[in-house]
């Protein structure tokens, strides 16, 4: 990061951008640290840029997961345990493991536990980063819909209350409508006619 780069307007805190992009606010240090992603220093702390967050967070799913095919061309099973699917499709041992448990996978029975099915594992967490950055590209929190539009984020939750802006659950509550945010504040800053009166 040079001193003359200029801060884009989607400057949010670590802590904001990690949670919707669903990645741990370490990792996004890290990607600072390396200089895989750009920081600014404010009176809010560190800033990041909400869509470079985002398109790193889709990124960790090895596109086209190389290492499920490489598994699959060596004569690999179907199903494999928890902790290898997540090994080669980039996730977490834990969320695997989950989606095994309810059903989102299939299973079958091993010699030491429960196993997952390899491509199904790799398709949803394929369908699950696609979806993370599409939303990130309409839905924010209301605090992210805040720093773009300069109003406050009170009166935000107060439009997806009043059904003024759409709204969608969230992994950490509820998301507003960026586009839908920015016509409301665009209504705002309109100047009000006045009438003369005769």
């Amino acid at each position: 990061m040079s001193a003359q780069e200029q801060e884009p307007g989607d400057c949010v805190p670590v802590a904001v951008a990690a949670r919707a992009a669903g990645v741990p606010t370490s990792r996004v240090y890290t990607w600072v640290e390396r200089r895989q992603l750009s920081a600014w220093t404010s009176t809010r702390g560190r800033l990041v840029s909400q869509a470079a967050v985002l398109a790193l967070a889709a990124a960790l799913i090895p596109e086209p997961a190389v290492g499920v095919q490489d598994a699959r061309s060596a004569a690999a099973p179907e199903f494999v345990s928890p902790a290898r699917a997540a090994q080669l499709v980039g996730l977490l041992r834990s969320a695997v493991a989950y989606w095994g448990r309810t059903g989102m996978v299939r299973t079958a029975a091993g010699p030491y536990g429960h196993l997952v099915h390899l491509a199904d594992v790799d398709a949803l967490a394929r369908a699950r980063a696609a979806h993370r950055a599409d939303q990130g590209r309409e839905y924010v929190t209301p605090g992210i819909a805040a720093a773009r539009t300069k109003v406050h984020v009170a009166t935000i939750r107060g439009w997806g209350k009043q059904g003024r802006v759409r709204t969608q659950a969230g992994p950490h509550g509820q998301l507003v409508h960026l586009a839908d945010v920015e016509a409301r504040a665009a209504e705002r800053s309109r100047p009000m006619s006045t009438e003369s009166t005769v």
